[in-house]
């Protein structure tokens, strides 16, 4: 009997704690967000920057445009999916970004490691990091990315340099608003910029750029 008391105990101290635990979980506030004058966390675009046009395909073979997003904000980045340091890191904060919004947003990543990035690559890279279905890689051979690297002015992975690495946020014409370089990135700051956009007019410009 002692025995089965003192373990009917430890029971309900156990979850009395948990139910403690809980508690302070929800009461705890959201991290705060940091924003420049422009309202944005991350930085403004210039004002005449203009939408980047291509057609490539994704890791399933899917033709991707901007055009084919229907006027939605759109999550833009650059990866390759052997990547072992921010590729992965950029992903989980993505996601995260994401799963605060609560609605889904079109996530384009563009491979910067064209000839080793594949269709299995990608989707293995993708399923690791929680973005299976969530993310298009757009693929291809370097003469057909080079002239999309050299629109967003990036470069791609070599064996003596590392690629340029940002998260844009796209309005929904396809227009860059603000970006986020590795240091920068935060799910609530992305989460926070995502918001800010959708609310913006059709081809209007953000504040400050």
């Amino acid at each position: 009997m002692p025995n089965r008391l003192g373990v009917a105990i430890g029971v309900l101290a156990a979850c009395l704690a948990a139910t403690l635990v809980v508690l302070l979980l929800a009461q705890r506030p959201a991290p705060q967000v940091s924003v420049f004058s422009s309202g944005y966390a991350g930085a403004v675009a210039p004002a005449d920057v203009r939408p980047v046009r291509f057609v490539l395909r994704d890791e399933n073979g899917q033709r991707e445009t901007l055009d084919g997003y229907g006027g939605k904000v759109v999550v833009f980045t650059f990866m390759y999916s052997h990547c072992r340091d921010f590729c992965p890191l950029q992903a989980q904060q993505i996601r995260a970004a994401l799963d605060q919004l609560g609605h889904a947003v079109p996530v384009l990543a563009l491979s910067m490691d064209p000839a080793n990035d594949t269709p299995a690559s990608v989707r293995t890279f993708e399923a690791h990091q929680g973005m299976l279905g969530r993310m298009h890689f757009l693929l291809g051979s370097a003469r057909a990315l080079a002239p999309v690297w050299a629109q967003y002015g990036v470069l791609p992975e070599t064996a003596t340099s590392k690629h340029s690495d940002r998260v844009l946020v796209l309005d929904r014409s396809g227009r860059e608003v603000v970006s986020f370089p590795p240091d920068a990135l935060t799910p609530e700051g992305l989460a926070h910029d995502i918001r800010r956009v959708e609310r913006l007019s059709p081809g209007a410009a953000a504040p400050n750029a």
